[in-house]
């Protein structure tokens, strides 16, 4: 059964069974708790899920856990609250399952400053074409692509679709933006110019395709597919064709990054019981595990001059920012403090 989760409701209060009583996207008065409400189906015990909550666009609130409910049928409630009142804004909420995020919606506390851009990404925003940047939102109550300047002006709609078009890639240039899209019925990923025209799918299977990642040339594409019964880094050229499956190993890999040299793709792989870095010599088929750590690291990005690498890890229980030193082996930890610092 293909992992669903759908019908993502709000409301402020519930009765003692965890029924909504009053469903609504706009909470005027400032409650002092809202409830996401969603239905489910496919899961399985042991996935690895984290509920996100933002107030606009900054992360707010997030607590990860393992899932142990049934597999479908039943509501499933999340919960933010603030004694004294919740502040006022736009409020969004992502389930982000195995590394994906499978629902999301938003809601309004008061009314938000309607000036304020929300830019809403699992992944960092992406920059285009000098000071213009990339990002997808839940603005429009469905998530869809926007850019805006450096300084948050000129926001400017991308796409315009009733699937969801989320985590956006833009070429060196900043000419084309590659992203991941549902509107086919699974991922897959479409490329289009930086000013949404000129949309095109580039991958056409049954399997899920995502994580897009461009070669420092704008040549290739690297992606992660399933379409093997497996999640494993491929590559394709910008126009979808030339498509070459990079790793087949029994782990799942993820978070593909190019090397400035466009010799080598850091990924993510689940080695061991955990998330580590994993970096594969596309030229001479080589790969190379860069970290065997106790806590999951993921979503490696390369230094300028290819030497380094910098990722996200879960320490202390937390995400922090890593860098790891490619030619010495060493990895030291930038980041330490209480709240999630991530999406490189």
């Amino acid at each position: 059964m293909e992992r669903t989760v759908s019908r993502v409701f709000f409301a402020d209060e519930v009765t003692g069974g965890s029924e909504p009583v009053s469903v609504a996207s706009e909470f005027p008065s400032g409650p002092d708790k809202v409830y996401a409400f969603v239905t489910y189906a496919g899961m399985t015990n042991g996935l690895s899920c984290q509920p996100v909550w933002y107030l606009n666009g900054q992360a707010a609130a997030s607590t990860p856990f393992e899932w142990v409910l049934d597999q479908s049928g039943e509501t499933w409630v999340d919960l933010i609250r603030q004694d004294g009142g919740l502040p006022s804004g736009q409020y969004d909420w992502e389930l982000i399952v195995e590394r994906e995020v499978v629902a999301s919606g938003s809601f309004t506390v008061g009314t938000p400053a309607a000036t304020t851009p929300r830019p809403q990404s699992t992944r960092a925003a992406v920059q285009v074409q000098g000071p213009r940047i990339v990002f997808s939102s839940l603005r429009d109550r469905n998530k869809e692509l926007y850019a805006m300047n450096a300084e948050r002006s000129g926001v400017t709609r991308l796409t315009n679709n009733p699937a969801i078009d989320y985590d956006p890639a833009c070429s060196p240039d900043g000419s084309r933006v590659a992203f991941m899209s549902r509107r086919d019925g699974n991922n897959e990923i479409y490329v289009m110019n930086s000013d949404g025209t000129g949309v095109k799918r580039l991958t056409n299977n049954a399997g899920e395709d995502w994580d897009p990642a461009w070669s420092p040339d704008g040549g290739r594409l690297a992606f992660v597919s399933d379409r093997a019964g497996n999640a494993d880094i491929h590559v394709m050229n910008a126009d979808g064709g030339g498509v070459i499956r990079v790793t087949s190993d029994a782990a799942s890999d993820r978070w593909p990054s190019w090397s400035p040299d466009r010799t080598r793709i850091a990924f993510t792989s689940y080695l061991s019981g955990n998330d580590e870095l994993v970096v594969r010599d596309v030229v001479a088929g080589r790969t190379t595990r860069l970290t065997s750590d106790s806590a999951n690291d993921w979503d490696p990005a390369w230094s300028p001059e290819g030497t380094r690498i910098a990722f996200t890890s879960y320490l202390s229980g937390n995400d922090e920012l890593m860098v790891r030193d490619v030619v010495a082996g060493r990895s030291t930890r930038l980041t330490n403090n209480a709240v999630n610092d991530g999406d490189l």
